[in-house]
């Protein structure tokens, strides 16, 4: 493409299993679109950087076609649809099934179809002169009548025979013994753009490994929009990872710290982060632009030379159709093979001696593989208005943005108060002491929380420059804080947040399909993190039991647990039990801050304190940033601040207010509920018990800002037998009753069971499987890296909650199924070879997986037995329903797989409660980790 100066190369049959886009070396990029499942036809297409900037939209139809959207300018889209149609010898069915696609796709008179349509339109032009040109070839045969038919019905014109060309310029394919020469590829294009074609011919003389010659169209269009893609120069800053650049790095910020305190925050602020910026510049440098990853590192001048030489002898031999120069080309040809092969495999060997010296250090190179293969590298440049129509002006798309996340981060509330209104305003309050001091070792505790590797907020400063700052950085901090700590007002910059845009799903010209993550200061959350040190220890002696979100020492695993031994126990018994599933609306970004100042009076922290919290969010401010630019900033008036260290804590300090609020209400016997941060879950015998909760919470959350989604909040039933009737409303409108429902990243269903959290689970794995099976097949990714990606990756989603599972033999099969297909791949070898799993186990050198379920869910159960008695997990486990189990074989429940996997190891369960021995931690260990057959 460099040496024929290509924008854009179409491929047909290219053999690649899947969709996606993947960069290339030298700044090009392919959109394919093949079989999911073989590898049999495909379809690519290959544009450069320039073209990749003005690319709306992929889309991914089928093994044989493939749609890019191009915008041309301001007020014109081009549809580019590479094909790849059935060849002749194929089913009628078959063809005509892609004729119909085909047709469906063509859905403006912009359209350009290129690619091998295995057809022969001829050079007879009778009653289709505006859709052959004068300059046709060969005859037509039954595929050419039909590409004429579907031209003719879609006012579209064939480029190739519009153009007098000798006969070497037309033949697009030419068979390797020499007795058929055919023209089969084209260009075809709408007429309505029919005069932006410049030219179109076949080059012959390029070595493309194939029948098939290079076809060629020129098009005239007006200047492509310019799309400017948000670059930034960043500090090199990984270069502080050398002994050397830090001692450097150090003495510059040693030899510039001011001798006194400054005047101001503002002062002493900026004076910090203006000498580890320049010191970072000083050492590190910064970069050019965007870091190019190379597709083939491979490649060098003895593979340039051989290639070269091969592409040589092919124009030769395209020339002269000799004997010897046929041998002179095919030496030539494996020639280049053979060195393509050694070369890379040179660079293989290297590259697996990285990846095993990485896997025994902190294995960032395996994780950035198995990060980049599961990354989607499409990237969203055009939007679309409120009526639908495209916008490519950057300043347009950068005002779209900002007026998105403008209203989704600002929350109109009922009876709108003054969110920034100072605390003094809302409550009676006596003066009190400051009785928080700020203290060195304070800087030492905050200290062993920066993090490395982190995006930066818009001061630029990172984990790694604050770390490496030594002792004088340490200190400086310390005198910044101390600063900050007095005068109970935080610096500007720490005011801004960035808000980036993650693409979650749907349609990537839609703002309203991704979410936005918000970069602040890297500084400012250390001293986020000092203030919740300080608060924290009270808050937690204040909040109830059942608010199980950012807590220590306890996780989503306690709630999954105690729901699914709850349901167990009721359905044992035959009680049903409903169960409602609550979402509140943009949560964090809707509480009003009132209420969170105050809520944190009540919980008993100093107003002095509450005053440092609350200069946190005075002026506060965000900017978007874009793939064409950052955004004007935008002022944010409700809610807690996104990306903030301090925020989960004053968030849930906030529910417990409200839950305590709600028992008060209607009694604290009446309220069954489990907490996790803002995921809510009531559960009662009947509808009625339901329904008191729902309106006691909807009322009591409504004066704090926050609404529940009657959409999103749902209701799941637990029955034995026949599903009772009724119905649950919030705010008067009926919720959906749902068969199974996701909670916390388990799937709930309404019989009790485990089944559709197995079909879930193994659904998830086998997606992750299939995104990094390039690296687990590849024999030169050396084999402890493939473990490693099995036990931190795979494992962990495969078996996410199995601390919790009572499984059956069919599940388990199910299971190990899974496991098998994964750790087969890591050595190369499928179910045809015949080989036991426990060779392949033996091989990778892994235990079974379903004894690390065991292990992990008799790890859990002898935890959940030393948990305090007012624990959920306990109090479920521990549970006792009254009635009479109904007739029949019992389900399996949680306490005989328990009994079966102590079993195994030689122990009695009943032995084990009654003595007490769970007690024992290393006793107990040691029967976990005992081997099993």
């Amino acid at each position: 493409m460099i040496e024929r100066k290509l924008d854009m190369l179409g491929l047909s049959e290219t053999k690649w299993k899947g969709q996606g886009c993947k960069e290339l070396r030298d700044g090009f990029y392919l959109y394919w679109s093949g079989n999911i499942n073989t590898g049999r036809h495909g379809v690519g297409i290959i544009v450069n950087n320039k073209i990749k900037m003005n690319v709306v939209e992929c889309q991914y139809i089928s093994e044989r076609l493939l749609t890019l959207k191009i915008k041309i300018h301001k007020n014109q889209v081009i549809d580019i649809l590479q094909c790849y149609a059935p060849q002749v010898g194929c089913d009628d069915t078959e063809k005509l099934q892609f004729e119909e696609l085909l047709e469906e796709n063509i859905r403006s008179d912009n359209v350009i179809i290129i690619g091998d349509l295995n057809a022969q339109v001829g050079q007879d032009r009778y009653n289709c002169e505006s859709i052959i040109g004068a300059h046709g070839w060969g005859s037509r045969n039954t595929e050419g009548k039909r590409l004429i038919d579907l031209c003719r019905r879609n006012n579209l014109a064939i480029g190739n025979t519009w153009y007098k060309k000798r006969k070497s310029h037309k033949i697009t394919r030419y068979s390797w013994d020499g007795r058929y020469e055919t023209v089969i590829d084209y260009t075809i294009l709408s007429k309505e753009i029919h005069n932006t074609l410049c030219d179109t011919k076949v080059i012959p003389n390029v070595s493309l490994g194939s029948d098939h010659r290079l076809l060629v169209s020129t098009f005239k269009f007006r200047k492509l929009c310019e799309v400017k893609m948000n670059q930034e120069r960043k500090i090199k800053i990984w270069k502080l990872k050398e002994r050397e650049n830090v001692e450097k790095f150090q003495s510059i910020i040693q030899n510039n710290i001011p001798i006194t305190e400054l005047q101001s925050v503002e002062e002493e602020w900026k004076a910090y982060k203006n000498c580890l910026i320049h010191a970072a510049e000083e050492v590190c440098g910064r970069t050019s632009g965007r870091r190019r990853w190379k597709e083939t590192p491979w490649w060098n001048e003895r593979v340039k030379s051989a290639v070269c030489e091969k592409n040589n002898m092919f124009r030769i031999y395209f020339k002269n159709r000799t004997l010897e120069n046929r041998d002179k080309y095919k030496r030539s040809k494996q020639n280049a093979k053979t060195v393509v092969i050694e070369e890379r495999n040179v660079w293989l060997e290297k590259w697996s001696n990285t990846l095993q010296n990485d896997v025994d250090g902190n294995k960032k190179v395996l994780y950035g593989m198995v990060k980049n293969k599961r990354r989607d590298r499409e990237e969203c440049k055009y939007l679309t208005n409120d009526d639908g129509n495209l916008v490519s002006d950057n300043d347009e798309i950068k005002n779209i943005w900002k007026e998105y996340f403008n209203e989704l981060l600002n929350v109109v509330h009922d009876n709108e108060e003054n969110e920034n209104e100072d605390i003094q305003g809302t409550n009676s309050i006596e003066i009190q002491e400051d009785t928080y001091e700020l203290m060195w070792n304070d800087i030492d505790y905050v200290w062993k929380f920066i993090k490395t590797g982190k995006a930066t907020g818009i001061d630029e400063i990172s984990g790694e420059m604050i770390k490496n700052s030594g002792i004088a950085g340490k200190h400086w901090l310390y005198r910044l804080f101390r600063s900050i700590w007095i005068n109970k007002t935080v610096p500007d910059d720490w005011r801004m947040g960035v808000v980036v845009p993650l693409f979650k799903k749907g349609d990537r010209k839609k703002c309203s399909n991704f979410r936005g993550i918000t970069l602040t200061s890297q500084v400012s959350k250390l001293y986020e993190r000092l203030l919740e040190n300080k608060i924290r220890p009270i808050i937690e002696t204040q909040l109830n039991e059942e608010q199980y979100g950012f807590r220590a020492g306890r996780s989503t695993i306690d709630l999954i647990f105690g729901l699914r031994q709850l349901m167990e126990k009721k359905y044992e018994f035959g009680k049903d039990l409903w169960m409602a599933f609550l979402d509140i609306k943009k949560a964090f970004d809707a509480v009003r801050r009132t209420k969170v100042w105050d809520a944190l009076q009540h919980a008993g922290i100093n107003k002095h304190m509450v005053d440092r919290i609350q200069d946190l969010y005075q002026d506060i401010s965000s900017k978007v940033r874009t793939p064409v630019g950052t955004t004007d900033s935008f002022a944010i008036t409700t809610g807690l601040r996104q990306g903030g260290v301090l925020s989960p804590l004053l968030f849930i300090n906030v529910i417990n207010e409200i839950q305590n609020k709600v028992c008060e209400k209607i009694g604290s016997g009446k309220s069954n509920l489990m907490l996790f941060a803002d995921d809510i879950v009531l559960w009662g015998s009947n509808n009625r018990e339901i329904q008191i909760q729902i309106d006691a919470w909807a009322e009591k959350a409504k004066s704090y800002g926050l609404i529940f989604s009657q959409e999103k909040s749902e209701v799941l039933i637990l029955h034995k037998d026949n599903k009772p009737d009724g119905s649950v409303k919030l705010d008067g409108k009926e919720l959906n009753k749902v068969q199974q429902f996701k909670y916390l990243g388990s799937t709930i269903s309404e019989k009790g069971t485990i089944t559709e959290e197995i079909n879930n689970r193994i659904n998830t794995s086998s997606r992750f499987y299939n995104c990094i099976k390039g690296i687990i097949w590849n024999k030169n990714v050396p084999l402890k890296c493939k473990r490693t990606i099995y036990q931190t990756y795979f494992v962990p989603i495969l078996t996410y909650g199995s601390e919790t599972w009572t499984v059956k033999r069919k599940e388990e099969s199910r299971i190990q199924a899974a496991e098998m297909k994964f750790l087969r791949s890591t050595v190369g070898k499928t179910r045809r070879d015949r080989i036991r799993n426990e060779n392949i186990r033996s091989m990778v050198g892994t235990e079974k997986l379903q004894n690390r379920i065991e292990k992990t869910r008799l790890r859990w159960y002898g935890h959940v037995k030393r948990m305090d008695d007012n624990r959920i997990a306990k109090k479920m486990l521990e549970l006792k329903i009254e009635g009479v189990r109904s007739k029949g074989r019992p389900r399996m429940r949680y306490r005989d797989m328990i009994s079966s996997d102590m079993n195994k190891r030689g122990q009695d369960l009943n032995d084990i409660e009654s003595n007490r021995k769970y007690l024992d931690r290393t006793w107990y260990r040691g029967v976990v980790n005992r081997p099993v057959e």
